[in-house]
């Protein structure tokens, strides 16, 4: 399936701006493209989630505008720190192919991962490293997202 238009922008909107002035940038965040259900047509729509867990706090963006703000749990429920990412939703858009991506994300150690293994890989490759995970569809990014923990060394026995 190849979609063809595009609603939003991968530049701050002005709302998004406004959390950033207050809060900073996101401690982690998630970008995904999905259709525009108001048209039924091959229109995709930016959303995105930034997640604030020292404020417990996540907000969500449908094409820049504020769709909802959630409170979130202070506790993790994973054994590690959750830590700030270097990458901002401003530099994943989707027009980015595996190439831009590895890109913006420079050193950091990408792996292959078959999560679909009946599509092939011009249909949708996932990829995972430490700190990211995401996906290529079709030579496009549709979906981006801070993984945000920091285990540390393993402490040996």
């Amino acid at each position: 399936m190849y979609y063809y238009y595009f609603f939003g922008t991968e530049e701050l909107s002005p709302d998004q701006q406004e959390i950033i002035d207050t809060f900073g940038y996101p401690q982690r965040f998630s970008i995904s493209y999905l259709q525009y259900a108001e048209t039924g047509d091959n229109l995709l729509v930016r959303h995105e989630t930034w997640f604030y867990q020292d404020h417990q706090q996540s907000i969500a963006f449908v094409g820049g505008d504020i769709l909802e703000l959630s409170e979130i749990d202070a506790e993790t429920s994973v054994d590690g720190e959750i830590t700030y990412s270097e990458f901002k939703p401003e530099d994943f858009e989707f027009g980015m192919n595996y190439d831009a991506v590895a890109s913006v994300l420079g050193d950091v150690p990408i792996e292959k991962v078959d999560m679909v293994p009946e599509l092939d890989d011009e249909e949708l490759t996932t990829y995972l490293s430490d700190h990211v995970f995401f996906t290529i569809e079709y030579g496009h990014l549709t979906y981006f997202e801070t993984v945000g923990l920091d285990f540390g060394e393993k402490e040996e026995n």
